[in-house]
C-alpha cells in the first residue's frame, strides 16, 4: 500500500491513512447514532470505505448536508449488517498440538449468560490424573509397564477416553511422541516408553 520511497513521504502516507481510517469510523459512528437502539457492529466499514472512494472519484456527494446525514452515513445506515447471532456454544481451545479440534460433550447447546468467574490455583502436587494432559497420562502408564507394546486402543481406554475426536487427537499426539523419540514404534499402532524417559522430568 506504501509507494513512498524516502522516511518523509512514508510517514506523510501513514498519517494519511490513519485520518481516513479514524474519518471514516467517526462517519460510521454518526450514522448508528442517528438511529437510536442500533448496535454499532452493524456498521460496515467496507460500506463506508467503498463510499468514501467513490466519492473522491465522481466527486459528488463531497460536501455534507446540515442535517449530518453525508453519503457515507446513508450508505452505512442503508447496508447495515444483521444483528450479531447468539453463541451457542462455549468457545473451545484447539488442542496446540494437533491441527483437529478436540470435540466436547460438555459445551452448552444453548447461549449462557455469565454472571460470575472462579479461578482456582492448585499446585502440581494437588492435581489428580485426570486433570493432566494426554502426554502425562500417557507416561504415566507406560511407566508401569515399561516392556510392553501398548496399542493406541488400549492406551486409550486406559485414559477414559470415550470421545472418537479425543482418541483421533490421542493418535496424532503419539505419533508426534514418537517422532520426537519419547516413545518406541513397535508396529502399527503399538508403542512403548523410551528408556531416557521412564523416569519422570524433573
Amino acid at each position: 500500500m506504501l509507494r513512498s520511497g524516502d522516511p518523509v513521504g512514508l510517514q506523510q502516507e501513514l498519517w494519511a491513512l490513519l485520518v481516513v481510517y479514524q474519518s471514516l469510523r467517526r462517519a460510521m459512528v454518526d450514522a448508528v447514532e442517528s438511529r437510536p437502539g442500533t448496535d454499532p457492529d452493524r456498521a460496515s466499514f467496507t460500506i463506508a470505505l467503498r463510499t468514501a472512494a467513490e466519492q473522491v472519484i465522481t466527486a459528488r456527494a463531497i460536501l455534507e448536508p446540515a442535517d449530518g446525514h453525508g453519503g457515507i452515513a446513508q450508505a452505512v445506515l442503508a447496508a447495515l449488517l444483521p444483528p450479531r447471532r447468539a453463541r451457542t456454544s462455549a468457545r473451545l481451545v484447539k488442542c496446540p498440538i494437533s491441527q483437529y479440534t478436540v470435540a466436547s460433550q460438555e459445551r452448552p447447546r444453548k447461549s449462557r449468560r455469565i454472571t460470575s468467574v472462579h479461578v482456582a490455583i492448585h499446585r502440581r502436587d494437588e492435581i489428580e490424573p485426570d486433570d493432566l494432559g494426554f502426554r502425562e497420562r500417557t507416561l504415566r502408564l507406560l511407566r508401569t509397564d515399561p516392556g510392553r507394546a501398548w496399542r493406541t486402543v488400549e492406551i486409550s481406554k486406559a485414559l477414559g477416553i470415550t470421545v472418537r475426536a479425543k482418541y483421533r487427537s490421542l493418535c496424532t499426539q503419539i505419533n508426534q511422541w514418537a517422532e520426537q523419540t519419547m516413545l518406541i514404534r513397535e508396529g502399527r499402532g503399538r508403542y512403548r516408553i523410551a528408556r531416557e524417559w521412564l523416569a519422570p522430568a524433573g
